[in-house]
């Protein structure tokens, strides 16, 4: 028995020991995000679009159920959804995410009630409102929803235990056939435009509706100094952004919840039609010291300018081929109208043949001249938005010309016009102040 005891009493010793001393590595557990340590916090986001567009969505009253549990399984520490169209399912996710550990949460919907956009966090935050896109609203094809929704900016100072984080969720217009690449850019430009402040580190978050070779994403990350936290994901996308005294380590970037799950009755399906993106962050000031002793930036200004090169001669070509589409379409519109009434009056529609002639033609007129009097003109828009954006004048810019681009130059100056010209956030919206985008842009000098 005295041997027992002193067996115990070994074990026992050990046990205090080891609890005293620590365990070796890699024999605990991962450190708990949103814990301050050597001067470090990690944080876990994940952004997702939930696919909730009302009377399309497959299964949606199924799914919306399960999205809160499912986010629940990873922990998050901030959540970026997309597509949360209605008033009634929003304020229903953001009861089931305080009772999920994040009590602090926003809907933002829009004019239109159907802003889409929701940022949960179990760190308190600055709401910075929301703010719509100036393109993408009109009804250029009507079967395109978009028109329907208000898409935009919703801006949020997270403050977490490192320091604060600003984080911004965002939707862009989606892409279709025929491409919308004119709004798609002008979007990108209008974002980093309110995505500009660099005091403190910064995280955009969404679904961009554009791949990473596409020249949106690369003007919206080269123009704004982001970077994506796993290249290649797709459209959803999280971009990162150092700040003055603290940056960005990517500890971990995973595809989630793209498996199919039982929604009931047999049915299996995924919970989205999109994926969702997972990623692990540590803020740390060592980030920053690191970036400021890495010669990157010396490459990334040849690759700026060589994307702002690409958008000024879009800019300068786009305008010009939408300007010659418009017109002809208005003018396709107007023989085939003429053609119609010349058909009613001259034959008065009296064989079955000629009374469909005189109809296809009208409907055919119709159709073009919304092509030429909505279509057209809406990306031509887009376009000249884009190009005011970054101070292009399209019609005096050739698009074969091999000089070089004055575009980089006109941006690392001061831009005054950037302060004094920066829409407002939405003045209903609680704690309204717009992000601070300084007045100067330095893209060449990182």
């Amino acid at each position: 028995m005295r041997f027992v005891g002193r067996i115990r009493a070994i074990i026992s010793s050990g046990i205090a020991c080891f609890c005293l001393v620590g365990a070796p590595n890699g024999a605990h557990a991962e450190p708990l995000r949103g814990e301050m340590r050597a001067d470090s916090t990690r944080l876990r986001v994940v952004t997702w679009n939930v696919w909730g567009v009302p009377m399309f969505a497959d299964h949606w009253n199924q799914r919306v159920r399960r999205i809160v549990p499912a986010l629940g399984e990873y922990n998050p520490d901030v959540v970026a959804l997309q597509e949360v169209w209605t008033k009634r399912d929003g304020a229903r996710l953001i009861k089931a995410f305080r009772r999920a550990g994040l009590p602090f949460a926003r809907h933002y919907e829009g004019a239109s009630q159907m802003g889409g956009l929701l940022i949960a966090s179990r760190y308190p935050f600055e709401d910075r409102g929301f703010h719509p896109f100036g393109m993408g609203k009109a009804t250029p094809i009507p079967w395109h929803l978009d028109w329907m929704a208000d898409k935009g900016i919703a801006a949020v100072r997270i403050h977490t235990p490192g320091g604060p984080v600003d984080f911004v969720n965002t939707h862009f217009q989606a892409a279709y056939a025929s491409g919308y690449l004119s709004v798609r850019l002008a979007q990108a430009v209008e974002l980093a435009r309110h995505t500009l402040s660099r005091d403190v580190p910064m995280i955009v978050a969404g679904d961009v509706n554009a791949h990473q070779e596409e020249l949106p994403f690369r003007l919206l990350t080269a123009y704004a100094d982001l970077s994506e936290a796993l290249p290649g994901f797709g459209v959803d996308t999280v971009l990162l952004r150092n700040g003055s005294s603290a940056g960005w380590n990517v500890q971990k970037a995973e595809r989630v919840f793209h498996l199919p799950v039982s929604l009931g009755s047999r049915i299996r399906k995924p919970l989205s039609d999109h994926d969702g993106l997972l990623v692990d962050l540590e803020l740390s000031r060592a980030a920053v010291a690191q970036q400021a002793r890495s010669s990157a930036p010396l490459m990334r200004s040849a690759v700026v300018e060589a994307i702002l090169e690409e958008a000024r001669q879009y800019a300068a070509a786009a305008s010009t081929t939408h300007r010659v589409q418009m017109w002809t379409y208005r003018v396709g519109a107007l023989f085939l109208s003429l053609f119609a009434v010349w058909v009613f009056a001259t034959w008065r529609l009296r064989r079955g043949w000629l009374r469909w002639l005189a109809v296809s033609g009208m409907m055919a007129s119709l159709w073009l001249s919304h092509m030429g009097f909505v279509y057209g003109p809406i990306h031509l828009r887009g376009v000249l938005a884009m190009a005011d954006a970054l101070d292009i004048d399209p019609s005096s810019t050739d698009p074969s010309s091999t000089e070089p681009s004055s575009i980089g130059a006109k941006l690392v100056s001061t831009r005054p016009e950037l302060v004094e010209g920066q829409p407002d956030f939405d003045e209903d919206q609680n704690d309204n102040v717009p992000l601070d985008p300084q007045a100067s842009v330095v893209l060449l000098e990182l």
